[in-house]
């Protein structure tokens, strides 16, 4: 072979060495905008599904109710358990410290009943006021739908520092209509902060996303 030959072999090999360059080149660049593609996709769901979840809230409010014997009124203090999110609740807990008018003094710390066992199996859309009955082993009742025109106040407006100290929500927990467990922390508890926490999840592409030490 001629110089001429060798030239245009090695013109060919380095093209070819050019080629396969920005070959690799260009499947490294797909693979990671792939990824990053991957990430963003995840993480606008997660952002989607804790948006539902913060649309559960819980608060404290007065209720009052009238006795129809005597014709007088009377202040109860109620949860007020709000579902806004687009489906169910299952498995749903309030932690509280509460002191109870009707059993001299007793704090309860959870609801419906201390026990882990115990729990509002479905609790759906809407506004729901928890009451409790001094007759029953566990005081508190079932949710009942909160009527619009019921004389009812957050309780911070009506009570005075020295009382509403012992009528406060720490948490409220439950799991989504997608089988995610959400803990809402109001005050911290159980080593959480103040906030929305992950407890668990059956999405394996989400279970990076549950806080630690829930």
């Amino acid at each position: 072979m001629g110089v001429s030959d060798w030239v245009l072999i090695i013109c060919s090999v380095i093209e070819a060495i050019g080629v396969i360059a920005a070959l690799a080149w260009s499947v490294r660049q797909f693979r990671l905008e792939t990824a990053g593609d991957r990430e963003a996709r995840l993480n606008e769901r997660f952002a989607k599904v804790r948006e539902e979840a913060l649309l559960v809230n819980a608060l404290t409010e007065v209720l009052e109710e009238e006795y129809s014997s005597v014709g007088t009124t009377h202040k109860c203090r109620v949860i007020v358990l709000k579902n806004g999110s687009p489906g169910p609740l299952s498995n749903v807990r309030i932690a509280v410290r509460w002191m109870s008018e009707y059993r001299d003094g007793v704090t309860y710390a959870a609801i419906p009943g201390d026990s882990e066992d115990r729990h509002y199996d479905v609790v759906t859309e809407g506004s729901w006021l928890i009451a409790e009955d001094k007759s029953q082993k566990y005081p508190w009742l079932l949710p009942v739908r909160e009527d619009a025109a019921d004389p009812h106040v957050p309780l911070f407006i009506v009570e005075d520092e020295r009382r509403s100290g012992v009528h406060r929500i720490l948490s409220v927990r439950f799991v989504d209509s997608y089988g995610n467990e959400w803990r809402r922390v109001y005050e911290r508890c159980d080593g959480l902060d103040v906030g929305l926490h992950l407890v668990a999840t059956p999405d394996d592409s989400l279970r990076r996303f549950v806080s630690s030490g829930a």
